[in-house]
């Protein structure tokens, strides 16, 4: 009978869980694409770094703003995809090869295999994989970044980016979804789906990298020849300007957030000594201007993107070439483009607000994207299933497989010992553009 209720439809529920706010997204399908029909926003993070610790207070605020968003938008379903992001989230170089006989036109079941043999590394207990991305292929010695399909070769070698998250986080959030009467389908990591939201298909090409400076922490993804060559995660955000401004001019906390909303500036030189604003600081009143505001702000703006930068750098991803791409609350500071210009050494600019406001961020539209390429509304059980028995068995003929035939990829760097990891949640590869993810049944 609830079915059957006007203006209730079938659709799904996407979860971006910042570090200042919390957002429900109620998507509904649109001919080919989902389309957000409902949403809801609450103050607050669900737990520190991307980890839901405290299970009660995620519970709670995580059942309001699903139940509101649904209702908002009219959708009964109680399938969940989550943007998850953290210090956690991490990303590995990995090989592996497939060995033939003779030479035969490679199929996409031989760039499965080999990418099935990259993705087979051994992991620390308290990771799980999100999502397993091919950065290139070798034939026969020969590199290339596309797919070489129809190419007659020998020998296969895929490389990939593993991106894998904290399992206490996924484990958890599963448990307050399934206690709440909700499902978690997917995850994915928040800088993917920011960069999918931003980048042009010219910044992908030529070099990018995304910097989402949000509250607590900022997350920087960099891509380049169309591929993802780094990902990076800082634990410190735009919450920490609050706080300078706070403690220098013996303020409150929310004073603080105000004045860098109203007077913020990331640079000194292009503050306005003219702008001041009068404020009441601990029964007295005072005359702020905004260059004073700019002194205080530019020295731990540029120290974030500092450290970003030389994350960035030890990971060895970031080229000369690449351009800045910046979103988050702290890119909304007037003049830090021109700081970022200064501190990478190269071309920056903002991603526009307007692309982000039917999602209320640029991690939901890029989760809205990404959960309608791969149709998470849908209720795939059956064809989901009948593609994991396939990859069980892949798995069990190249374990029985001669030891002689049988080749793994091994970690980039030093020599490592390779194992295949097989999660407790089965994993099916699905191609989304070019992403490849791992569905849990």
């Amino acid at each position: 009978m609830f079915r059957a209720r006007r203006g209730v439809r079938e659709g799904l529920l996407a979860l971006d869980l910042g570090t200042h706010a919390t957002r429900a997204l109620a998507l509904a399908r649109d001919g080919d694409a989902l389309r957000v029909v409902g949403r809801c926003v609450r103050a607050g993070a669900v737990g520190r770094d991307g980890i839901p610790m405290q299970v009660d207070v995620a519970r709670a605020r995580l059942g309001e703003v699903l139940d509101a968003a649904a209702l908002d938008g009219g959708v009964l379903g109680r399938r969940v995809v989550v943007a998850i992001g953290g210090t956690h989230v991490r990303v590995a170089r990995a090989r592996g090869s497939l060995n033939l006989r003779t030479a035969v036109a490679l199929r996409p079941p031989h760039l499965e295999r080999a990418l099935d043999a990259a993705a087979a590394i051994a992991l620390p207990r308290d990771q799980e994989i999100l999502h397993v991305l091919p950065t290139g292929y070798r034939v026969d010695g020969a590199r290339t970044v596309r797919p070489p399909l129809d190419v007659r070769a020998r020998r296969l070698v895929a490389e990939v980016a593993v991106v894998t998250a904290s399992r206490l986080a996924l484990d958890n959030l599963a448990r307050i979804l399934s206690d709440l009467g909700y499902e978690l389908v997917d995850a994915a990591a928040e800088p993917l789906l920011t960069a999918r939201a931003v980048l042009t298909p010219e910044d992908r090409r030529r070099g990018a990298v995304v910097v989402d400076i949000g509250a607590e922490r900022i997350g920087a993804a960099v891509y380049r020849d169309q591929v993802l060559q780094g990902l990076v995660s800082i634990g410190a955000g735009a919450a920490h300007i609050s706080r300078d401004l706070a403690w220098a001019l013996r303020c409150d906390a929310a004073q603080a957030e105000e004045l860098k909303l109203g007077l913020g500036v990331a640079r000194t030189a292009a503050a306005d000594p003219t702008h001041v604003t009068d404020l009441r600081l601990g029964g007295r009143r005072a005359r702020v201007g905004q260059r004073l505001v700019a002194k205080v702000i530019e020295p731990r703006m540029r120290e974030l993107l500092t450290l970003t930068r030389s994350a960035l750098d030890c990971a060895g991803t970031l080229a000369s070439s690449d351009r800045v791409v910046l979103v988050g609350g702290g890119a909304a500071l007037r003049g830090v483009a021109d700081l970022a210009e200064h501190v990478f050494d190269a071309p920056a600019r903002t991603a526009p607000l307007r692309q982000a406001e039917d999602a209320t961020s640029f991690t939901g539209l890029g989760l809205v994207t990404y959960a309608s390429r791969a149709r998470f509304d849908r209720d795939g059980r059956g064809r989901l299933w009948s593609g994991a028995m396939q990859r069980l068995r892949r798995v069990r003929r190249v374990l029985s497989a001669p030891v002689a035939s049988r080749t793994h990829g091994n970690a980039e760097g030093p020599t490592a010992v390779r194992s295949v990891h097989v999660s407790p949640r089965v994993g099916v590869d699905l191609e989304v553009s070019d992403v490849r993810v791992r569905t849990r049944v």
